[in-house]
């Protein structure tokens, strides 16, 4: 199931890329939130990252605790991931059903090139911090972003709703530093 989680990104391919650009979710909602999470440039050590980015994609991984382990073992100590996703309880809301219950759901997108089904997985807010703190990552903040102030004149009503309810959720994670080593004696 997980190649065709992506085929409808294959699909749109470039009519989504031109959307991004500009649309209200992506360039005016979660970007913003996003790039204000990360806060230094991004340095890259030998052998390890220093931040990682993961914007709106972790709910497509079937296995989100193999992903944050990932995430962990590549990070290093000291280091920050920043993972954006689209808000469990808005999901839920929209879908129904069991909140506590993860839940393969499908969307339907509407684009220049026709409707293309998006499946993505659904789970609680708990089921997703617990995996990123089982593979040893501490949240740091938990971010529900309003929208930038540029989205409120390009896309009103957009603005007018994530100004009162949630679209995506941020964490923002830090794998520990190595204790410092103890002096000899």
């Amino acid at each position: 199931m997980d190649e065709d989680l992506w085929d409808a990104y294959d699909r749109m391919g470039l009519s989504v890329q031109r959307l991004a650009a500009d649309s209200a979710y992506n360039a005016h909602y979660d970007r913003p939130a996003v790039l204000a999470a990360l806060g230094e440039p991004l340095p890259y050590p030998d052998d390890a990252f220093d931040l990682i980015v993961c914007a709106l994609a972790i709910h497509y991984a079937s296995d989100r605790a193999a992903a944050f382990a990932e995430f962990c073992r590549v990070l290093r100590p000291g280091g920050a991931a920043v993972i954006s996703t689209q808000h469990p309880v808005m999901d839920w809301l929209r879908k129904g059903g069991s909140y506590f219950q993860a839940t393969l759901e499908t969307d339907i997108w509407r684009t220049p090139s026709g409707e293309q089904p998006v499946h993505f997985w659904r789970e609680p807010l708990s089921a997703l911090c617990t995996a990123a703190t089982d593979a040893g990552l501490l949240i740091e903040k938990v971010i529900e972003p309003v929208p930038a102030e540029t989205m409120r004149e390009r896309y009103p009503a957009d603005y007018e709703k994530l100004s009162r309810e949630p679209g995506f959720l941020i964490l923002r994670l830090l794998k520990q530093p190595s204790p410092a080593a103890s002096p000899p004696r």
